[in-house]
Order: C-alpha cells, then structure tokens, then sequence
C-alpha cells in the first residue's frame, strides 16, 4: 500500500526517512521551518534573550568549535559515505566539524533528489487527525491545510533546553545559562564559572571555558566519590553534585562543600522532547518520556504516526535510516506489527525492566549499549539486513578509545573498519 505521507523536519532524521519512504513508493512531502536542510547541523550564531532559554524560539545550540563524538565513517548512513565518493571529503578529519556534517546533509539531499519534495521556511503549526491526518503549515504567515494519510515526526530534540529547579537558584547574583546558548569561550574570560553535568557537551564545554576562565567548577554525580586530590586539575575543579545556590553567588555542594563566588553557572543538562504542533490528547510527554510509543517509534493508538530519532545516546545517523526503513515498511504492510495489547505490554514490560535496572524516567528511551540489539530487531521485521560486522568492530573500538584516552580520544588513531576513506594519519591497526 502508498501512502501520502508527511514529513516534519528535514535534518538528518526527515532527510533519510523522506529518502525511505521514497523508495518505498510513497509520496512524500517534507515541512522544515528553516530556510535550508540540515537541522540541528545548521550554524546560528545568535543566541535567546533568556540565557537559560526556556522559551526556546531558537533551533541551534552547537557551538562555534564543536566537532562530532562520533568518527565519520559511524556517522554515515550505510549506503552513503562520509568521504569523496559520497557526501565528505577523504581528506575531512576522522571526528569532522559541523560544517563538515551539514555539508554531508546538503550533498544527501542532493543527490537522492529530495529537495524538489522540501518546503523551506514551513512551520507544521498543528498535526489532527480525523479520517486522515491534517496539517497547519504556515509560510509567510499564510496558513493552509493540507491532508495526508500518515505523518513521520522527525523534528529533533536538541532545542528545548532542560533546566533543573534547584534551591537559591532564583537568588543567584551571577548569570544562570544553558549550554544551549554557548557559541564560544571567550565571553568567560577571567570569570569564575560553574558548569553542571557531564555528557558529551559538558565535557567538551568546561574544557573550552576553562581554557579563558579564572576557575572553572565542574559538577557532576560521576565526581561525587572523587578524592580531594584528584579534584584539582589546573584551574578546573571537579565538584560533587550541587544542593543549592547563594544569594552570595556560592554554590553548595551535596558533601557539604562551597565554591567560590561564581559569576556565571552554565547547565549542560541536556533537553526535553518538544511536539508543540501536537496536541496533548494524542501523544504525552512526562519527564522525557514519549506515550503512546512502541519500539520509541510507533504510535500505538494511531500507528500511520510515527517518530524517527527518539532514541538517545546512539550513533544516530545510521539507526534514523534503519527506523526510517521499519516505518516505511510499516505503512506498506511489508512489516506486520502486532496488535494494539501487545504493544502495549510490550512498551510496558521495557519501561519495567528498565526501570528495575535503575534508569530513570527521563532516560528510559536511551539506548546506549543496547542499540545493536534494537537496530537489529528493526532490520528482522521489516526485511532489512543487521549491522555490518565492520560497523560493530569500529564502534567497539571507537568506545575503547574514548574510555581509554579521555579528553584526547578525538586526535587518536582508530582502525580503518568498513568502506569510508579517512587520512592514513587517523588510522591505526586493528
């Protein structure tokens, strides 16, 4: 069965699910409120008003240095490589830039013809469904209704910050931010600056700050047992979690230690899912947890709905186009779902078990090392082959090397696993 599907976003997430369903013989059309392809890969300099940025209208939140956690040659959707003969350069560094990766998201959509079935500079203001699933676009504050007999939601969840409420915090003298607004050091020189958590843009970040601040206190729960001798490392104190703020600008830490009055205090606590064109009768969202959901993809309830690139902490690209494929499949009939209960115990049963393993309901759709396992499962149901082998070997290695070498992982050497040409200097045995 073709279906007439829309497409919300046109990043990495809706530019391969536009390609699948394509392939898959449906018609597509893509919705993107900016004025070109790419997502959260397209560069804005400007930054909220509000520092912390709760009312978030701006989609960016990379900042001016940042390069990918991820190789190149992970980071490319399988059939399409991130070097000259696909969308890169064999000469771009192993862990690329960010214009490096929107790049390859331009020259993707390029060359699989997507463009033509893009609408730029289109906000999807509401998503209804009656007999068939009812668009508000809005361009050029022109609104129009458009129908389609299935939507894939591929709209990114890395523009709504998430901002703990902690005590005093309304009583600190200095500036309160989230990473979200951070572009570049230098607006920290000589300040003492509080950071707070310690995923991929903490690290990155405090390191940066450091490198123009006067002192730098990085907070997180992975310092809480750290030796007092191990906390100092240059201007850079690794600090227990925090139990509040001073009105004196000090922060309080959970073992009863202060910092030094601080003058600005980033939160780099990662962000909330974000559907503000659908309406909270069809889908909830409660400390980060996406319901009706099965698999982090289906809507169960009304399963032409689904959403590409919920899970977290993954090598992205590549299980977008493998959710992409499933969700293709799903709406052709190729790939049988089972029925509503079942899916429903389904989701329940893995939202039990992990949470009896102790992750918490704002991380139950992280993945992390789980992820082969649910690509795979996806790849079985709807016909499509596993992870190639060289893929699982490179990420292996990948995750060694980070654990292994810390803050330097990015300019060390990794095996040259799978079909993607990298410079010879980035390469190392297997």
């Amino acid at each position: 069965m073709q279906r007439r599907v829309a497409v919300i976003g046109a990043g990495a997430a809706g530019l391969v699910t536009a390609r699948e369903l394509q392939r898959a013989g449906h018609t597509v059309r893509v919705f993107e409120q900016q004025g070109d392809v790419g997502g959260v890969w397209r560069y804005d300099e400007h930054t909220e008003s509000d520092p912390l940025g709760l009312d978030s209208t701006i989609h960016c939140s990379l900042y001016a240095s940042l390069r990918t956690n991820l190789p190149r040659d992970l980071m490319a959707f399988l059939d399409f490589t991130f070097d000259s003969a696909g969308g890169g350069e064999d000469g771009w560094p192993r862990f690329p830039h960010h214009t490096q990766v929107l790049t390859y998201l331009e020259r993707f959509a390029n060359h699989f013809g997507l463009r033509d079935v893009i609408a730029l500079n289109t906000r999807v203001a509401a998503v209804t469904r009656d007999q068939l699933w009812r668009l508000r676009v809005v361009r050029d504050d022109v609104s129009e209704d458009l129908t389609f007999d299935a939507v894939a939601v591929c709209n990114g969840h890395y523009s709504q910050p998430r901002v703990p409420d902690l005590p005093g915090m309304d009583q600190f003298p200095g500036v309160l931010m989230h990473s979200h607004n951070y572009r570049r050091p230098e607006s920290f020189r000589d300040q003492r600056v509080g950071l707070l958590g310690v995923s991929a843009s903490g690290v990155d970040i405090h390191r940066e700050v450091a490198s123009c601040a006067a002192r730098v206190y990085f907070c997180g729960h992975e310092f809480d047992a750290l030796a007092e001798d191990r906390r100092r490392k240059g201007n850079i104190h690794y600090a227990p979690m925090i139990q509040s703020f001073g009105a004196d600008g000090r922060v309080t830490f959970v073992d009863g230690s202060t910092s030094e009055p601080l003058d600005s205090f980033m939160f780099c606590t990662g962000y909330h899912f974000r559907f503000p064109f659908l309406d909270d009768t069809l889908v909830n969202v409660d400390d980060n947890l996406i319901t009706p959901l099965y698999q982090h993809l289906l809507h169960i309830e009304q399963p032409t709905l689904g959403f590409i690139g919920v899970p977290l902490k993954v090598i992205p690209f590549p299980l977008f186009e493998m959710q992409a494929k499933w969700f293709a499949a799903v709406l052709t009939g190729s790939a049988l779902t089972p029925d509503r209960e079942s899916m429903y115990a389904a989701a329940a049963l893995d939202r039990r078990q992990r949470m009896e393993a102790g992750v918490s309901q704002r991380n139950l759709h992280l993945l992390g090392p789980g992820q082969n396992d649910y690509y795979n499962l996806l790849a079985r149901q709807c016909g499509e082959p596993p992870l190639p082998d060289w893929f699982v070997q490179l990420a292996n290695a990948h995750f060694e090397n980070s654990a292994k070498h810390g803050a330097q992982y990015k300019d060390m050497a990794l095996p040259a696993f799978g079909p993607t040409v990298v410079p010879p200097e980035s390469v190392t045995g297997p």
